[in-house]
């Protein structure tokens, strides 16, 4: 995407106060840029400037960018005993805000200087533009001064006797910032996490006899355990992948015709804090446990927003064995992935 801006002066009175602001009646070329349009509205999107200018000679910058800023003017003679001076100065809106007074505050970016007699003055300076000035004020503004201490007078031929070119060179270190994190959580969002482990939470998979925690998180060397069954989890962006670790040690178990859990939805609890599987919605996915008793025998388990359980609608004793994969989709109310970064 190029930016530029380019006016001139032609026909505007030769004369320019001190202090005041070099205008610039003609205009040659401003740069537009097409919006982001909404996937879910048709309407048409037009195409949006990346400048403005004012009246009174400020031009209002909305895209963030590293810009060169060149200017020139033809200079005849002046009042002012310092010769004729011009300075590139650019609106300090955090520092307005902080003053509290209402009056504009202009910051100085170059100046540029032209001889006592007819010559012409010709500067150029870069101009940064952040993109937290264009997120907090919406826009950057600038002006060309006559820092001079008295009226400067321009060239009076009708030929163009100053003229303003900006244009953009490359993003900010703000927007590779941008680009940098947009990489990087694309990257954790398509690569898959750690493992991470949980001792279940109801017996018979969890014995109360034996050394351990219902619902809590091991890590991956106290995995499997001698005594206690075990859910491991791992996922890639927000497919989640979920199974069954039986103990080390033979068992012989007693199912029960009563709700049991495997894992609680509040068990199961990322480092940031979220707990993917109270996100589920909609109604339960039914699973396959493969219970050993002399062979495998398949029973329903459950996955809802409550967690992993089954329940059981007979008493079956002698379970040696319990075995179960099931891969989920969870996706947060408000999905995570970010957008790339625009401009």
């Amino acid at each position: 995407m190029s930016l530029y801006f380019q006016r001139e002066r032609r026909s505007l009175d030769d004369a320019i106060l001190a202090d005041g602001k070099v205008l610039f009646e003609g205009s040659i070329q401003s740069s537009l840029t097409m919006p982001e349009s909404d996937p879910e509205d048709p309407t048409p999107v037009l195409p949006e400037p990346d400048f403005e200018y004012h009246a009174d000679g400020t031009i209002d910058v909305f895209r963030a960018s590293t810009f060169i800023v060149a200017w020139n003017l033809a200079t005849a003679t002046g009042l002012s005993s310092d010769g004729q001076t011009f300075e590139l100065r650019k609106r300090d809106y955090e520092a307005e805000a902080i003053d509290g007074s209402g009056n504009e505050i202009w910051v100085p970016i170059a100046s540029g200087a032209a001889h006592f007699k007819i010559a012409p003055s010709a500067t150029q300076t870069l101009l940064l533009v952040t993109m937290e000035e264009i997120v907090a004020y919406g826009k950057a503004s600038i002006a060309l001064f006559n820092n001079s201490n008295h009226t400067v007078i321009l060239n009076k031929h009708p030929h163009p006797k100053a003229g303003i070119l900006i244009f953009g060179i490359g993003p900010v270190d703000s927007d590779i910032t941008n680009l940098y994190r947009y990489v990087n959580d694309l990257y954790e969002f398509i690569s898959y996490s750690d493992v991470h482990i949980y001792t279940c939470r109801d017996a018979p998979f969890y014995l109360s006899t034996r050394p351990g925690t219902p619902g809590g998180r091991v890590e991956l060397d106290h995995t499997p355990d001698d005594y206690q069954y075990q859910i491991g989890v791992i996922w890639s962006g927000f497919t989640y992948n979920f199974w069954l670790i039986a103990p080390n040690n033979p068992r012989n178990d007693t199912l029960n015709q009563t709700r049991m859990y495997l894992l609680r939805a509040d068990d199961f609890v990322l480092d940031n804090g979220e707990k993917p599987l109270t996100w589920y919605q909609g109604q339960v996915t039914f699973g396959t446990l493969w219970v050993a008793r002399g062979g495998y025998n398949p029973i329903p388990v459950m996955f809802d927003n409550t967690g992993i359980y089954f329940d059981y609608t007979s008493t079956t004793t002698n379970v040696t064995n319990m075995k179960f994969t099931q891969t989920l989709i969870l996706s947060p109310p408000e999905p995570v992935l970010p957008s790339p970064p625009s401009g």
